[in-house]
């Protein structure tokens, strides 16, 4: 009679570079998938991706200068709609 440890087999994915990747897989069920987990890792840019784990410069979205993501001004003093960087000194904005 063989008496002994009888390793028990795991299926998932063993490719390491995979997003589902598990690494206490001991047989590769070849069920890779390689998208879900690529995204903007840049905290700066407006589509931020917290869960992502691999960064995609191409994905990243950043406010033109001087404007947050939704399209408000960082700066505007005088409260006229135009942000300060962009002021014409001596110019007056009429408000509607």
């Amino acid at each position: 009679m063989i008496t002994g440890h009888v390793p028990i087999l795991s299926q998932d994915v063993m490719d390491g570079s995979a997003c589902n990747y598990n690494n206490s897989a001991t047989v590769d069920d070849g069920s890779c998938e390689f998208t879900s987990c690529v995204g903007c890792t840049i905290p700066a840019a407006c589509n931020y991706d917290a869960t992502a784990t691999v960064h995609d410069s191409s994905d990243c979205e950043f406010p033109v200068n001087g404007y947050n993501c939704i399209g408000e001004c960082l700066e505007d003093s005088d409260g006229d709609g135009v942000c300060d960087m962009f002021e014409i000194p001596g110019v007056m904005t009429l408000k509607p």
